[in-house]
């Protein structure tokens, strides 16, 4: 494998094991909300970078996901958990 291949394969994989090390920290509910965020920040990234949009719906559905993360963030910190 070249020199790139494997610099994306280590850099990869690395990513996922403090991914999964970071889920692992969780509860199964608030780790499932958080992966959602995944393919928003994933998002935001194009259109940083390479100037993507979203259609409205992609919109709609982002600020759902935003909401459900911050709605759950705000309701462990009422809690306390």
């Amino acid at each position: 494998m070249a020199g790139p291949g494997r610099t994306g394969l280590y850099l990869h994989l690395r990513g996922q094991f403090f991914y999964y090390v970071g889920l692992k920290h969780l509860e199964a509910t608030r780790a499932a909300v958080t992966a959602t965020m995944e393919p928003v920040m994933a998002a935001g990234i194009a259109w940083l970078w390479w100037g993507e949009y979203f259609s409205p719906l992609g919109y709609a559905g982002s600020a759902l996901v935003l909401m459900s993360v911050l709605l759950m963030m705000w309701d462990g910190t009422r809690t306390g958990t």
